[in-house]
């Protein structure tokens, strides 16, 4: 058996982290400004039962992206996990490697 370069790639790992939390960030944001329109809308003169019912509903929306945004960046942070495994196991084993 010859010897082989081994070749170890941790940036997807790092573009998925990033991707999560990006994706987390722009959600957070998207619902945060929709449920800020739908407030000034209600405060600026439609204040009848069905603005108020709107309201809530928007509200509602954006406590469940809140899940979705929690569930995003858990998923950032364990990809972020998974390349710091790696990476120190691949200085762990550069170390035993050179020592030999």
């Amino acid at each position: 058996m010859g010897t082989e370069d081994v070749k170890i790639v941790f940036s997807p790992m790092a573009q998925l982290q990033s991707g999560a939390h990006q994706t987390a960030g722009q959600l957070e944001g998207h619902a945060d400004d929709l449920l800020h329109r739908m407030r000034a809308t209600v405060g600026n003169g439609w204040d009848d039962d069905a603005a108020n019912a709107q309201l809530e509903q928007y509200q509602l929306v954006r406590k469940n992206t809140g899940y979705h945004i929690a569930a995003l960046n858990a998923e950032g942070a364990a990809y972020g996990e998974v390349l710091d495994i790696g990476q120190q196991t691949l200085s762990r084993v550069m170390r035993l490697v050179s020592g030999m």
